[in-house]
């Protein structure tokens, strides 16, 4: 994998029903990235993107990053008010 992928990064899909929708970094695998926006995919259930069919912004939360890698609960309105900051900035 070429493309670097932090947890609580911003990411925008660029393929399938969801076009130009903003996420958020969840997790990935070796294929796949996990993003989740609080709202349409929460963190019961994270949308499952090919990694290649992602904009990846340089943008991170380093709260929502912190909270994710130190394995503390995180919310949907944690992700919601992150995702908006991150687009504000």
């Amino acid at each position: 994998m070429n493309k670097e992928i932090r947890k609580g990064q911003l990411v925008t899909s660029r393929a399938g029903r969801d076009k130009k929708r903003d996420y958020i970094v969840y997790d990935w695998d070796d294929q796949f990235v996990y993003v989740v926006d609080g709202e349409y995919k929460r963190l019961a259930n994270p949308k499952k993107k090919n990694i290649n069919h992602l904009w990846y912004s340089e943008k991170i939360d380093v709260d929502l990053q912190g909270k994710m890698e130190e394995q503390k609960k995180v919310t949907n309105k944690d992700i919601r008010d992150a995702l908006e900051r991150l687009l504000q900035s």
